[in-house]
């Protein structure tokens, strides 16, 4: 059997509330690690154990645990009796053919055991040593054994994999994605993961803009995060016929600004349905005209529930990287048209007057623009990357929403 130890950190922070995380952790791995074969998993007071069949690969085990929000690290261990003959003999197994320098850390949890635990290192380390080719660094080996020894078994490793860290999916309640397609969103949807939210994602897209290419890379985006969650949702929401119904009360310069309110007021109904707790965007100060300071507080201005931007204070390179390690970046790089370019002036306006933008909006039927949007929106349904279903999202605008949208 491939055999892991599994640790977490800052769930260990929690205090009196610690059990609830981890339950939580200790669900969301089991739903993963079946989504790839027969798997067991044993939760102990300080430390999860996962095993899997030896027909799996490790690469594929890894992967899976990367994706995992709440595991700070992660190793493939060996186990032997508490005896120190076998844990001589187990080190010497693992750490045979390798070169360089080394060092030993042990770790006495039960504390019984006669001997301490930097007795124990150089015990270790004295069996496993071969001179000129493999000495003792303390300061700054090549390589790193790890001996934890316990009452009844004895763990050794040789390696630590960084997981994503946080909070585990789904510890701090559900938010709404409002995810564009491009590179932004993307990223600061898989940051609200880390922070123990469950995201359900909605796109909005123009029938007349090259629909089915965007769908189908939106598809592939939300595909994507589903690793990072399992279960995941997408609402995707025609929005061209509400884009021209504006034109015909909105300037072009202000056109942006008021498409992206129009889209929260839409987003709120899914947001309701969903039971979200707030809005992510991948908006960052300054980056285009629609995310001036102004222009934010123009389109905040009729969400119903709080608006986080995990990238607000980040720069595109930094946004860039966690892309691409998230693998959505060459998705989020096909070329395709926003919705929201549709019909605005080449120089938006970029600091919107509210007031202003409010009473050009008073004179538009927004309930009557925005019904069509609700009733036509599809929702489609992936499980850690397979499609489970896609179907129209049988959504009707409540009554109580309907006052509210007048604003």
């Amino acid at each position: 059997m491939h055999k892991y130890l599994i640790r977490f950190d800052e769930i260990c922070l929690k205090g009196g509330n610690r059990r609830y995380f981890e339950d939580i952790l200790v669900k969301n791995i089991k739903a993963a690690a079946n989504s790839i074969g027969k798997n067991r998993i044993e939760f102990l007071r300080d430390r999860i154990y996962l095993e899997f069949d030896l027909s799996i690969e490790t690469t594929t085990i890894e992967s899976l645990l990367k994706k995992i929000a709440g595991i700070c690290d992660f190793s493939k261990i060996t186990t032997c009796e508490t005896d120190l003959d076998k844990i001589y003999e187990l080190a010497k197994e693992l750490t045979s053919g390798l070169k360089g320098t080394f060092k030993v850390e042990a770790k006495r949890n039960y504390k019984k055991f006669p001997i301490k635990s930097p007795e124990i290192a150089r015990l270790v380390g004295s069996a496993v040593y071969v001179e000129d080719q493999l000495t003792v660094n303390l300061k700054n080996p090549d390589h790193k054994l790890y001996v934890h020894l316990y009452k009844d078994e004895t763990l050794l490793y040789c390696k630590k994999t960084k997981g994503l860290g946080g909070l585990p999916v789904g510890s701090s309640g559900r938010l709404l994605s409002l995810i564009s397609g491009g590179i932004d969103s993307p990223v600061a949807s898989w940051n609200m993961f880390q922070r123990g939210c469950r995201v359900v994602f909605s796109h909005f897209h123009n029938h007349h803009e090259d629909e089915k290419d965007v769908k189908d890379k939106v598809m592939t985006l939300v595909q994507t995060l589903s690793y990072y969650q399992s279960y995941t949702k997408l609402y995707m929401i025609p929005f061209g016929e509400l884009q021209r119904a504006i034109i015909g009360y909105v300037p072009s310069k202000m056109r942006m600004v008021s498409y992206r309110r129009m889209m929260f007021r839409i987003a709120s109904i899914i947001r309701h349905k969903e039971r979200c707790k707030g809005y992510i965007t991948g908006d960052s100060v300054g980056q285009v005209a629609s995310q001036t300071l102004d222009n934010l507080r123009a389109i905040h201005d009729v969400a119903d529930y709080p608006v986080i931007s995990p990238l607000i204070g980040k720069n595109k390179n930094e946004v860039m990287a966690d892309a691409r390690m998230i693998d959505t970046y060459e998705t989020s790089i096909i070329p395709y048209a926003d919705c929201c370019s549709f019909l605005l002036d080449p120089h938006p306006e970029q600091s919107i007057n509210l007031e202003e933008i409010r009473e050009i909006e008073s004179q538009i039927p927004i309930v009557d623009v925005i019904r069509p949007c609700i009733e036509n929106t599809e929702v489609i349904a992936f499980e850690m990357g397979k499609l489970v279903y896609q179907k129209n999202a049988g959504i009707k605008m409540p009554a109580s929403f309907e006052e509210r949208m007048k604003r």
